[in-house]
């Protein structure tokens, strides 16, 4: 379904941006269709990058898991299967925690957002100094175009 969804959303993007490039003709429906468009699309595309280091990062939580689950309840593997699912609890802490951590990192809304909080902002500017390919988008002067051309053309 995500994949499907993904598929589409930019499938009708492009349909979008060649109709528009044609005719040069916007109306209120095709811009923020587009602009919603397109934001579905951004947001998917994020959520494939967090998606990869997350599942990774869980494996070995599922190894703990599948350590009580497949062991058999006797007396013998009652160490095991404790220990198996000590670890488990404790790996979904440990990825819980560097998740939260990492979050505003993974997108540059996140930054922005994350930015205005005192603890997050000095890692941001730690980050900032070390990163220089971190480059700001003004999406406010992205929409005011978006809603200029439309006031264009009703005019």
């Amino acid at each position: 379904a995500y994949a499907f969804l993904f598929w589409y959303n930019v499938a009708e993007l492009r349909k979008l941006q060649r109709r528009g490039s044609n005719n040069n003709v916007y109306d209120g429906y095709s811009l923020s269709r587009s602009y919603q468009l397109r934001e579905n699309v951004i947001v998917m595309k994020m959520l494939l990058r967090i998606a990869a280091p997350f599942f990774t990062a869980m494996l070995p939580a599922m190894v703990f898991y599948g350590l009580f689950v497949g062991l058999p309840i006797t007396s013998d593997y009652e160490l095991v299967r404790a220990l198996g699912v000590s670890l488990f609890d404790w790996w979904i802490d440990l990825v819980c925690g560097v998740t939260a951590i990492r979050y505003p990192f993974f997108d540059d809304r996140f930054r922005r957002a994350a930015g205005r909080m005192c603890s997050c902002s000095k890692l941001l500017q730690l980050r900032s100094r070390h990163d220089k390919r971190a480059c700001k988008v003004d999406n406010r002067q992205i929409t005011d175009a978006y809603f200029n051309w439309l006031e264009e053309d009703l005019r």
